[in-house]
C-alpha cells in the first residue's frame, strides 16, 4: 500500500519552511544595512583622506601666506591646482563651520568680497568641520589644524623662513 503525506504534515512542513524563509530574509536585510553603513563610513574616510592630501599639497607649496586676525581664513599662492590654473592663488575660508577652498588667478584677501569671487572657482569641502585654524608663531612656523565632529587633527607644520 502506498503511503502519502497527510494534510497536517503538509501544513507543518510549509509553516517550518515559511519560518525559515522569514529568518533568512531578516538576516539578509540586516546584512544589507550593515554593508550600506560600512560603505558610507569607508567613503567618508576616503574623502577625508583626499581632503587632507589636498590641504597638505597646497600648504607644502605655499608662498605669500597670509592669515586673518581670528585665524579662520588663510590665503596664499601655490603650484597645486584642482582646476588646472597655473600657480593659482588659493584661499581657505571657514564660514559658518563649513570649509571652502577658493582658487583664483587673482590675489585673494582674507576677508572675501564679491570681486574676489568673480573669477574664482569655489570648492566646498563636505566634511563636518567645526573648527579650522591657521596659526603662524613668532618663529615663522605655520600650524594648520581642523576639528571635525569627532576629533582634532593637526595637518601641517611648516617653517616659512
Amino acid at each position: 500500500m502506498k503511503r502519502a503525506f497527510t494534510l497536517i504534515e503538509m501544513v507543518i512542513a510549509i509553516a517550518i519552511f515559511a519560518l525559515a524563509m522569514t529568518l533568512l530574509y531578516e538576516n539578509l536585510d540586516i546584512s544589507k544595512k550593515f554593508f550600506s553603513k560600512t560603505k558610507e563610513v569607508y567613503k567618508r574616510a576616503e574623502y577625508k583622506e583626499k581632503v587632507i592630501k589636498l590641504l597638505y599639497q597646497d600648504f607644502l607649496n605655499a608662498t605669500d601666506l597670509k592669515s586673518d586676525i581670528d585665524e579662520k581664513a588663510v590665503v596664499f599662492r601655490t603650484s597645486n591646482s584642482i582646476f588646472h590654473i597655473p600657480h593659482p592663488y588659493v584661499g581657505y575660508y571657514n564660514i559658518k563651520n563649513r570649509l571652502y577652498r577658493i582658487e583664483s588667478i587673482h590675489p585673494l584677501k582674507t576677508v572675501l568680497s564679491f570681486n574676489d569671487l568673480q573669477n574664482a572657482r569655489v570648492f566646498p569641502i563636505d566634511m563636518n568641520i567645526t573648527d579650522f585654524q591657521v596659526k603662524i608663531d613668532k618663529d615663522k612656523n605655520i600650524l594648520i589644524y581642523f576639528k571635525d565632529e569627532k576629533e582634532k587633527e593637526v595637518l601641517f607644520v611648516k617653517n616659512l623662513k
